[in-house]
């Protein structure tokens, strides 16, 4: 009776005595020992995963950059020669207008001077 009333208020002393139970408590610390370094390894597999993960999206960020720099000076570099041919096209237009302008005048011109020598002509005409 005593052995009973000793075994219920202290299970595990009555436990430990039994060397099957020494071993199998010591093989489940064992179990748990191996579970928690692995997921240690686990942990720390996966924080090298997102550490490697991060580095390659840092990367793969620079070499957008590099990328889109590129680009970028590569546009910059049409829309200067875009506006300098479109200011070119505009300038060449704009001195054909000129031309056009001088060349009206001119015509203008000559056709004030013969009014003008008509003109001049017409009373010595007339007179006679």
């Amino acid at each position: 009776m005593i052995s009973l009333f000793l075994l219920v208020l202290f299970p595990t002393v009555s436990l430990a005595a039994n060397p099957y139970t020494i071993m199998m408590d010591q093989g489940v610390q064992r179990a748990q020992h191996e579970l928690d370094l692995a997921k240690k390894k686990k942990k720390a597999e996966q924080e090298n995963l997102l550490k490697e993960n991060l580095s390659l999206m840092k990367e793969n960020l620079r070499l957008m950059s590099k990328k889109m720099g590129k680009m970028d000076r590569q546009m910059e570099t049409m829309i200067r020669k875009y506006k300098s041919e479109h200011h070119r096209q505009m300038a060449t237009l704009m001195q054909a207008m000129v031309q056009e302008h001088v060349y009206v005048l001119e015509i203008l011109k000559q056709m004030v001077e013969r009014r003008e020598l008509r003109n001049q002509s017409l009373p010595k005409h007339s007179g006679k």
